[in-house]
């Protein structure tokens, strides 16, 4: 995506969308499009740097427990493949054994065992490490499925709506009213709907329908925490 935006001034629908940051009234030119085009790749930008800081899917953190029990069963094995005499802290230390008659040589097979044991050991500390670091990182108190990738695009887009505009992102919802019943949403637009559109699905490759959702329960999340 931030290929295309890097595309000639004109080319995308997104452009006329520099118009609502003109404070001069007047109509918009190159420098304008281009400023606006930079601050849509630091969306996108933004949005990749959450997705990447997020924690990690559950199923992903019990993979790597599985695969640290895995790699300290294997540290252990590796150390019974050495001779009994040289287990234990004597063998970690390379202490000099009274081995006159051999039975006790450590031969090549065991030699290279030794040294991958050795290798694996700082490969489970780190990933015990990371593991621990990666469990304590805060989760998301909402139910539900993982914020997805469009939902953090216009979590962003919103972001810096709002810095840049100081309008809401709430779209007009057009319905229709029946009686005794409720009423029926037609639609929902606004300059945000209309520039999230824009962008998401004539740039990106999202539905209109999945913008429309993840811009109402953006603003819907917002507005809970407002309340709150």
């Amino acid at each position: 995506m931030i290929r295309r935006l890097s595309s000639r001034v004109g080319d995308l629908p997104v452009d006329k969308f520099s118009r609502f940051f003109r404070k001069d009234g007047r109509r918009d030119d190159p420098q304008s499009v281009l400023a606006f085009r930079r601050a849509l790749v630091q969306v996108y930008v933004a949005a990749a740097r959450t997705r990447h800081r997020a924690r990690a899917a559950q199923w992903q953190i019990d993979l790597a427990r599985g695969a640290l029990v895995s790699l300290k069963a294997a540290v252990t094995e590796l150390g019974e493949v050495r001779p009994r005499r040289q287990h234990g802290i004597a063998g970690l230390l390379a202490m000099p054994l009274d081995d006159i008659k051999g039975l006790d040589e450590l031969n090549e097979f065991g030699s290279k065992c030794w040294k991958i044991q050795l290798d694996l050991v700082p490969i489970a500390q780190a990933l015990d490490e990371l593991i621990t670091g990666e469990t304590a990182k805060h989760k998301p108190s909402e139910r539900g499925e993982r914020k997805k990738r469009l939902r953090i695009l216009v979590e962003e887009l919103a972001k810096w709506w709002n810095s840049t505009t100081k309008g809401s992102i709430a779209p007009y919802v057009k319905a229709k009213r029946l009686d005794h019943r409720p009423a029926v949403v037609l639609g929902r637009s606004g300059d945000f709907v209309e520039l999230a559109q824009a962008l998401f699905c004539e740039v990106d490759e999202f539905k209109s329908s999945e913008v429309i959702s993840a811009i109402t329960n953006v603003h819907e999340a917002s507005q809970t925490i407002c309340s709150n």
